[in-house]
């Protein structure tokens, strides 16, 4: 009897490209492509159909997903499916599937080298690598595929990766299994008897997700072009050169003007002492909701300036202004001895709000700010156009946005370079905005018996 049988009904029916990934004889399979393609209850089905229609009694599985917290949500999901085939969940020392013939599937998480190290050299007859783009070293790929082996006569060996473009290992996963064929076609390399398909998903090839949540494709469509071709049509091309494709000076920036007094202030610091440099920020936002403009109206830098003296040189240059808040790099809330930089900058008259420094969600939203909408002018005529602007005058921000490239790494992130410093006080001030509503000021613990002792040391209240 076949996993599908016993779980016949609603819990789970393959769709037709989970029966392509489910039938193929690829040795290494690559499955997904884009979010919403149901790769993870295929890869479910794909790991223990050994162990229930087989029921090799020395059938050894191995899962691998990108955190534990990841994990964690597929070892809650693979229980609803293999309890009903007599599997028994184990949790110590590490999550693994054991049924009464003996079959097993152990599973890690790719954060954890550790986690990973002790299953290389290992013999298992089917290896799952959840979101495989998160796996930056092909090499420890590669030591994987050796532990994907079978002793056992009449089970062939089968590595498997789930994932959408994007994520540390993007470049060396595209090459190994999309680059070298055409989707949907087994291939080899050169010499080899190995076989490989890449078996693209979309969003459209999962009908169960698009019938019951159509919300979710309405928010694929809605994503940055850049990201909607990532993530809701599966291109692994578009993940290459410049980052931020939607700016233009001709469309983003615009000569200073005198900011009105209705429009709401707003500051977005990121910390540098040496050699990286302190940065600041400050945006202005119209009142008119109906043709909302966010406008970066000034910026200005430190180098080798402590942080008491960067508060004040900000609330002189802003004497003359009334700022809603200031939203700062999560790092200066970090401190070993004594008050943290955030501390200082408060005390020093300055008050501060903890930055989100979600990188990739981040950037997103600076996506989102750049986008460009159409829009129609008087007599007719169609023009693009953006919510944010930035003043000439704010040479480093505009410049840093130009030369920001996709980081190697990791594309969906952005590489570091020397003026990366701007785009991330950008970035802060993006998530401050997108969790309007939910900001809360963070109020410094002033009375805290270190923050005390600076005070009296630097005669702070005299």
């Amino acid at each position: 009897m076949s996993i599908e049988e016993i779980l016949a009904g609603p819990e789970w029916r393959p769709h037709p490209r989970q029966e392509k990934f489910l039938a193929t004889p690829a040795r290494e399979v690559l499955f997904g492509g884009a979010r919403g393609g149901g790769k993870t209850d295929c890869g479910i089905i794909w790991e223990g159909r050994p162990a229930l229609e087989q029921k090799h009694s020395r059938f050894r599985g191995l899962v691998l997903r990108e955190t534990a917290d990841s994990l964690a949500d597929w070892v809650d999901r693979a229980n609803e499916i293999y309890s009903k085939t007599g599997a028994r969940l184990i949790m110590t020392p590490t999550p693994r599937f054991v049924w009464p013939w003996g079959s097993k599937i152990f599973t890690g998480h790719l954060k954890d080298q550790r986690s990973i190290q002790k299953y290389i050299g290992r013999e298992f007859q089917r290896i799952l690598i959840e979101e495989m783009t998160q796996l930056e070293d092909p090499n420890l790929y590669m030591k994987l595929l050796g532990s994907c082996r079978s002793t056992i006569p009449g089970l062939d060996s089968r590595i498997a990766g789930t994932t959408n473009p994007g994520g540390p290992g993007h470049y060396w996963v595209k090459k190994r299994f999309v680059d070298p064929a055409p989707p949907m076609t087994l291939f080899r390399e050169t010499g080899s008897p190995l076989t490989r398909i890449f078996i693209p998903s979309l969003v459209t090839d999962n009908p169960t997700l698009c019938d019951n949540d159509p919300a979710y494709v309405h928010y694929l469509d809605s994503l940055p072009d850049k990201l909607k071709k990532a993530w809701r049509y599966g291109d692994w091309s578009i993940l290459e050169g410049s980052y931020f494709t939607e700016f233009s000076r001709r469309t983003h920036t615009i000569k200073p003007f005198d900011i009105p007094a209705s429009w709401a202030r707003y500051r977005a610091i990121d910390w540098g002492f040496y050699p990286d440099p302190c940065v600041c920020l400050w945006i202005a936002v119209s009142p008119d909701k109906s043709r909302r403009r966010e406008v970066v109206y000034r910026e200005r830098h430190w180098t080798r300036t402590v942080p008491e003296d960067v508060a004040r040189d900000i609330q002189y240059i802003s004497r003359d202004e009334q700022v809603v808040f200031t939203v700062a790099d999560p790092s200066m809330w970090a401190s070993k001895s004594g008050p943290s930089d955030a501390e200082k900058m408060m005390m020093a008259g300055l008050p501060l709000i903890k930055a989100d420094n979600a990188r990739v969600q981040g950037w997103t939203r600076m996506h989102e700010a750049l986008q460009l909408r159409h829009d129609t002018r008087q007599g007719g005529e169609m023009v693009k156009i953006s919510e944010a602007k930035i003043f000439e005058t704010c040479v480093k921000l505009i410049e840093a946005i130009e030369i920001a490239q996709h980081d190697e790494h990791d594309p969906m992130d952005v590489a570091a370079n020397k003026l990366d410093h701007w785009i991330d006080a950008y970035r802060y001030y993006c998530m401050s905005r997108a969790s309007k509503g939910k900001i809360k000021d963070i109020v410094p613990d002033i009375f805290s018996l270190k923050a005390m002792r600076y005070r009296k040391e630097n005669n702070y209240g005299r």
